[in-house]
């Protein structure tokens, strides 16, 4: 799924609280589909960083319950999506919540797998 074409042209990003839990709805298998064309495979902790505060701002947005032990707290400013880019943006924003928390703990699964390996920074 695409995000509508005006938004790429014009640039801007719409508000993504308006965005969450609307429709139609992003199946979790394109959702991964849309992170993967993100993911830097040179910078495997960056890239799950990354998606995984993004996960978690859309999350929190939505009072969505968070794992404790994802040790994630918000930021005072609010999220911040302006680098986020927009096919990934539209994704996270209309995928169903619990697909988003469970790309989230796929997330912090390989996190933690790589802070075992020593291959975090």
């Amino acid at each position: 799924m695409r995000a509508p074409r005006d938004w790429k042209e014009s640039g801007r990003y719409p508000d993504m609280a308006e965005w969450i839990g609307s429709t139609p709805k992003v199946p979790y298998s394109e959702l991964r589909t849309v992170a993967a064309q993100y993911w830097d495979s040179g910078d495997v902790w960056g890239s799950t960083m990354i998606l995984w505060f993004q996960v978690c701002d859309v999350l929190s947005m939505d009072g969505y319950p968070i794992p404790a032990e994802w040790l994630y707290r918000p930021a005072p400013a609010g999220p911040y999506f302006g680098d986020v880019p927009i096919d990934l943006f539209y994704a996270l924003a209309h995928a169903e919540l619990s697909d988003v928390a469970k790309l989230g703990t796929r997330l912090a699964r390989l996190a933690d797998k790589l802070e075992e390996q020593g291959r975090d920074y």
